[in-house]
């Protein structure tokens, strides 16, 4: 049989899933528009069904190779959290089958939240900092006490240890740094504070204006000697502790850090960062075929950087077949497959999604997603 590349459902274990079950955060960072979102569309805090999601199980999760739970929102305020983490461990074979990463500011977990998520077999743990000091975490991640953070590292790190697990073990840790003027002086003794935690990865991006946050007074696009500086360091100190790193490229892409004389100590890095080297030539976007976006309430979109735009369709009253095979979804693809893109928000997009980053050209330093170190 032929196949169409517009058309066609998504091969087995071939999709990434990006998938918020809340709408709702307990913090309210200075980036963030998620409350205002909620605002513009009045839409009331909310939580996905748990039949909802397991239909998502049902029907998305075959074609799923990971699962990241959350996109913009605060998972663990999700009222039935520990119910989710039982139905992610028993549809998964505990991760084994398919990797679930969640995303959290680690701010919320209890004793019996920790129970379900080792549980549950959860493959991942992104933990969102930005910063190192109380001071400069509750100003930029207001209602926030960064002291709860470390207690929660230090404790899934106890719980990892009296286990006998690795940092290549589950729950993998990750941490998510996002750069701005605020506390670019504070990444490296975060970096330095980091270097027991067995990191699987630390991800460095730089802050970046979305919908009704200006965050143009935090770009360090003004400061770029300061902010390449402060990268290259944390990079040296990366390869020193064994730390997988990613970051954004350096504004001044003439100065490069020093090779590694040595592979680091954990064997992970083999060399400098893929972000000196010569961008692709830019290709089609490729999201569309890659990944894909559900919010609590079901509404699918087709890339993590749709944001407001309209849905694709629902999983409350369509199936997954239904809405992959769509109009809307149809145009999209084949504007994209043949060069000539037929949505505006397409035609206008400059930025590099995470599932996208191969098919796209390092265009600036301020793109908001990093690029991967040596693997």
């Amino acid at each position: 049989m032929t196949s169409n590349p517009v058309q066609d459902l998504p091969a087995p274990r071939s999709l990434v899933l990006r998938m918020d079950i809340t709408n709702s955060c307990n913090l309210d960072c200075v980036g963030c528009t998620l409350a205002d979102n909620r605002k513009i569309f009045n839409e009331p805090a909310g939580s996905m069904d748990v039949d909802l999601f397991q239909k998502i199980t049902r029907e998305v999760f075959p074609y799923l190779k990971e699962v990241a739970l959350s996109c913009e929102a605060e998972p663990t305020m999700h009222p039935r959290f520990i119910q989710i983490m039982k139905i992610i461990g028993a549809t998964t074979e505990r991760n084994a089958v398919l990797p679930v990463r969640m995303t959290t500011n680690a701010t919320l977990f209890t004793r019996e939240k920790l129970d379900a998520v080792f549980d549950s077999g959860l493959f991942g743990l992104s933990i969102s900092i930005d910063g190192d000091t109380a001071q400069t975490f509750a100003a930029l991640r207001k209602n926030g006490d960064i002291v709860n953070v470390f207690e929660s590292i230090d404790e899934i790190l106890r719980r990892k240890a009296a286990l006998g697990r690795g940092a290549l073990d589950s729950p993998r840790l990750q941490i998510n740094y996002t750069l701005m003027k605020s506390n670019i002086h504070e990444l490296i003794p975060l970096i330095e504070r980091a270097r027991t935690w067995q990191l699987e990865s630390l991800t460095v991006t730089h802050v970046y204006s979305i919908g009704t946050k200006d965050m143009r007074h935090e770009f360090l696009a003004d400061t770029p000697d300061e902010s390449d500086r402060v990268l290259i360091e944390a990079e040296k100190l990366c390869r020193e502790y064994g730390i997988i790193a990613r970051f954004p490229i350096l504004f001044n892409r003439g100065v490069l850090p020093p090779a590694p004389a040595t592979t680091a100590k954990n064997g992970f890095w083999s060399g400098l960062v893929s972000r000196f080297r010569r961008p692709e030539p830019e290709l089609a976007c490729a999201a569309p075929w890659n990944m894909l976006k559900i919010r609590w309430n079901g509404e699918v979109q087709p890339c993590d950087l749709w944001y407001t735009l309209g849905p694709f369709g629902s999983l409350k009253s369509q199936s997954f077949e239904e809405i992959w095979r769509s109009e809307k979804y149809t145009e999209l693809r084949y504007g994209l497959f043949s060069g000539n893109p037929t949505f505006e928000h397409c035609r206008k997009c400059d930025q590099i999604s995470q599932d996208n980053l191969e098919k796209r050209t390092l265009k600036s330093a301020m793109t908001h997603t990093s690029v991967p170190g040596g693997q």
